[in-house]
């Protein structure tokens, strides 16, 4: 597959899905088995060794765009549409931790700064090129996900949606990892 980006609009757009930018709807991703052989190879998914083997790196098809649902693919197990730059820039691994899983509950891109502040300069300033690189996340066969209560129920929506909520979090609340990354963020 060809590197850099790739912006073509997919042939079919799910009717539910209109309030998504062109930004987000028309990256396909670059992602295919050898980069993410490559991937994998230089770069954690997960916090721990053990875990590594539970979870599968799979390529969008040409169509799937990062903001579709796994709900489009009825005979597929449930997967997460994860950004490359999520692990290799930001660190992040699965499963996550209960702060990390509350944002993606609050859907993370809602937050907002604090009037006469701005989150993520830095990223904004210098975080670019990495709309094309995303894939599928699953566990193999047999492994109950971490996105996923004991009775199945799912701890937060695997897919983009219009309407988050916007919970608020105490900052004393959160244990001293995650009051790291939030004094980090908020810099």
């Amino acid at each position: 597959m060809a590197r850099g980006d790739v912006n073509i609009r997919p042939s079919s757009v799910p009717e539910d899905m209109d309030w998504v930018d062109d930004l987000v709807l028309l990256p396909q991703s670059v992602m295919d088995e050898e980069l993410l052989a490559k991937f994998r190879e230089s770069h954690a998914v997960c916090g721990t060794v053990s875990e590594e083997s539970q979870y599968e790196l799979v390529p969008p098809n040409s169509e799937e765009r990062v903001c579709y649902y796994n709900l489009l693919h009825p005979e597929e197990r449930h997967f997460i549409y994860m950004y490359e730059c999520l692990f290799s820039k930001l660190g992040v691994r699965v499963p996550f931790t209960q702060f990390e899983q509350d944002v993606l509950k609050s859907q993370w891109s809602s937050f907002r700064a604090r009037e006469g502040r701005r989150i993520f300069t830095l990223y904004e300033e210098s975080f670019h090129n990495f709309k094309n690189y995303y894939f599928k996340l699953r566990v193999v066969e047999g492994v109950c996900p971490f996105y996923e209560n004991e009775k199945g129920e799912y701890q937060f929506r695997l897919y983009w949606y219009s309407g988050p909520e916007s919970p608020k979090f105490d900052f004393d609340d959160l244990d001293e990892t995650d009051q790291k990354i939030v004094t980090v963020l908020s810099q």
